[in-house]
């Protein structure tokens, strides 16, 4: 989430030979896997210290290399962070310019902040794992690596949630449509890749120049029409200077959603990648958010619900 000031802006820029044309995003403009810059190893462990959220005292989160295999034979690695005292699970979906290694702090404080254990595994093609990256192999993979998480759960009714931030949220909404989770967080979602050719960029971009997705990008079953799917509690988070993803497709995921505990937070200011998740309100409503989802899943009554 900290590799690019603007991710999938630069995408958009590339399709692009003048001013005043219209040109094709593409799937190998969407996909772009930043360069590895290390080797990974089934021996290295991470372990991290941070304040604790509630006492500010330190806490320690264990990182360990994990891998799922495709049934291709593809190698999907990535991490999976131990919570030491943990509640619940998490999948972690990245965004088209993220790689694990560049985001192991992030998890690693989002670890603490939930009382989760999470798994992070980088897409086919990026990163730590093996492969090309495909928008229908990389939806294909998300359903594995959520059943991988959930035989990780010490026991079947424990608690798993999807976390998917910009692309991951597209990826979010299809695991969340197919499996049985216990909630969804979306950060910077879009509703579809017409939506988002045609609002990405600053105003005297888009008076200038026009972008369309090709067909691939059209292909897969959309964000807006896997989010009328999901049943589970979804809470979205999203910037209102947001210029990649615009807040009005969050808007219009939230309207959208099937599920009957539907949050929208709004952070006044914020853009794509600036979203600080451990800000005292924001971290309040992400920890109160997945206390009510909990609680529903086990047939109680929630606690006081997060405003919109």
């Amino acid at each position: 989430m900290r590799a690019m000031r603007s991710i999938l802006w630069s995408a958009i820029l590339g399709t692009l030979g003048a001013t005043g044309c219209a040109r094709l995003l593409t799937e190998s403009r969407l996909l772009r896997p930043p360069p590895p810059r290390s080797e990974f190893s089934t021996e290295r462990l991470l372990i991290f210290e941070a304040g604790d959220p509630d006492t500010q005292a330190p806490r320690r989160v264990l990182a360990e290399p994990a891998e799922v295999i495709s049934p291709d034979g593809t190698r999907l690695r990535g991490w999976y962070f131990s919570h030491p005292q943990h509640r619940r699970y998490l999948m972690f979906l990245h965004g088209s310019l993220g790689v694990m290694e560049r985001s192991e702090r992030f998890l690693g404080t989002l670890c603490l902040l939930l009382d989760t254990n999470i798994l992070a595994i980088d897409y086919r093609g990026y990163g730590y794992s093996e492969g090309r990256a495909s928008l229908e192999a990389l939806a294909d993979d998300a359903l594995l690596v959520y059943d991988d998480l959930a035989r990780r759960a010490s026991h079947p009714d424990d608690p798993v949630f999807i976390f998917g931030y910009s692309l991951g949220s597209a990826l979010a909404c299809h695991v969340a449509a197919q499996r049985d989770a216990a909630g969804v967080i979306l950060l910077a979602p879009f509703t579809c890749a017409d939506d988002f050719c045609a609002t990405a960029g600053p105003w005297w971009f888009r008076a200038f120049n026009r972008v369309r997705p090709d067909e691939p990008l059209r292909r897969p079953r959309q964000p807006i029409d896997n989010v009328r799917d999901v049943r589970e509690p979804l809470l979205i988070v999203h910037g209102t200077e947001d210029i990649v993803t615009r807040v009005e497709l969050g808007r219009r995921m939230r309207d959208a959603a099937g599920s009957k505990l539907c949050r929208m937070i709004e952070v006044p200011g914020a853009g794509h990648e600036n979203i600080r998740l451990t800000a005292p309100a924001l971290a309040r409503a992400l920890r109160e958010f997945v206390a009510e989802a909990c609680a529903l899943r086990k047939g109680h009554a929630p606690p006081a619900s997060i405003g919109q």
